[in-house]
């Protein structure tokens, strides 16, 4: 058997859209090979490492992370070359178990400097230079092509959106979707059972999340709720006190939080929302939302992530304006049809391109073309 270190920031679990991204590419990895997982971490965070993971921290210590660090990482681009403890470590775990490719997320391959040792592949799910941008023209072109000579000696390189593909300069740019690995794809959930019942899914630690939830509850749901008084928003995911205590006791809000089942909260919900304004990732809920056969309402920033694969007034219901979102939401909640036919759309599509069959085929093809 082949055997493949895949080199992340995060391990592979769900709950997030970073977790769920290493999940689905760690599933695939592993149906074709046997994988051994290295995290690398900045120096400040603490870490527990799981039975079989390694893991490598780009500092000795955490007292060496200051402000001034971070700033010189940029200065002397040294995120786009090789960084000497994640060589070590890379290079001799090789030595231990030979691996036949090498499989990094971000700029961790990059650092570790895999593609020296074999044949790589390097998911690259936010470009760095959008990340990190400068005044002066000049740094943001020299750091493009920094990040383009690093990127050279990669056999593929994965992006989650059709318009990334433009930003790199490589002969083999694929584009892997984010996709959730919670909806079951044997069992569609039909119908909402309950009626006029909005659900929005998303962890509110993400600042674009919070900032789009406050914005919906504050600006959109009256303007709902004015047209469709029964209206009900629920809330699912990690929030802190703080953020409880700002949406308790709004009017047409219900503050849920974590739930261990979330097809339950599924099949009681009628629309799903995505109300997201800013960010630099795709919103692996509207794939979520999409693979639970549910009808979507999002900001049409939110959609480009899923350009090319989920079309606006096919397979969802976009807008640009907090007015616009409520009329999305008030249309779909008061026509059935619609509602139904939208969210079979987009099922069909998750079905075919946004579950896990689609990704194990991506990267099937990738690592095939890496090893010939």
């Amino acid at each position: 058997m082949k055997r493949v270190l895949f080199i992340s920031e995060s391990r592979p679990e769900p709950g997030n859209g970073t977790g769920e991204r290493v999940l689905s590419i760690y599933n695939a990895l592993h149906k074709l090979a046997e994988v051994h997982l290295l995290i690398v971490l900045p120096p400040n965070l603490a870490y527990s490492p799981k039975p079989g993971e390694n893991v490598v921290h780009l500092l000795d210590s955490p007292d060496m992370a200051t402000s001034w660090y971070w700033r010189k990482r940029n200065l002397l681009f040294s995120d786009y070359r090789s960084d000497h403890r994640v060589a070590r470590k890379v290079a001799s775990l090789h030595e231990e178990r030979n691996f036949d490719l090498f499989f990094g997320r971000l700029q961790c391959p990059i650092l570790g400097d895999c593609a020296r040792l074999g044949p790589s592949v390097i998911d690259l799910d936010i470009i760095p230079m959008e990340r990190v941008t400068s005044v002066l023209p000049v740094v943001n072109r020299l750091r493009r092509a920094a990040l383009c000579r690093s990127l050279a000696r990669f056999k593929c390189v994965f992006v989650p959106k059709r318009s990334d593909t433009a930003k790199i300069s490589h002969p083999n740019v694929q584009v892997l979707p984010c996709i959730s690995t919670q909806p079951t794809e044997a069992s569609p959930l039909g119908p909402g059972d309950s009626r006029d019942r909005m659900l929005f899914v998303g962890g509110l630690a993400w600042p674009p999340n919070a900032e789009g939830l406050m914005r919906f509850v504050e600006k959109s749901l009256p303007i709902v709720r004015r047209r469709l008084p029964n209206t009900v928003l629920r809330i699912v995911g990690r929030i802190n006190d703080a953020q409880m205590a700002a949406l308790r006791g709004r009017e047409g809000v219900e503050v849920v939080g974590f739930v261990s089942d979330l097809a339950a909260e599924y099949r009681r919900a009628d629309v799903c929302i995505c109300p997201i304004w800013r960010g630099e990732r795709a919103n692996v809920k509207l794939a979520e939302y999409a693979g639970f056969g549910r009808a979507i309402v999002a900001t049409a920033f939110s959609a480009l992530g899923y350009e090319g694969i989920l079309e606006p007034g096919r397979d969802l219901l976009t807008a640009n304006s907090d007015e616009a979102l409520a009329d999305c939401c008030v249309e779909l909640l008061a026509n059935e049809h619609r509602r139904q036919r939208l969210a079979q759309s987009a099922r069909t599509v998750a079905l075919r391109m946004l579950s896990q069959d689609a990704i194990d085929r991506s990267i099937q093809q990738a690592v095939d073309q890496a090893l010939r």
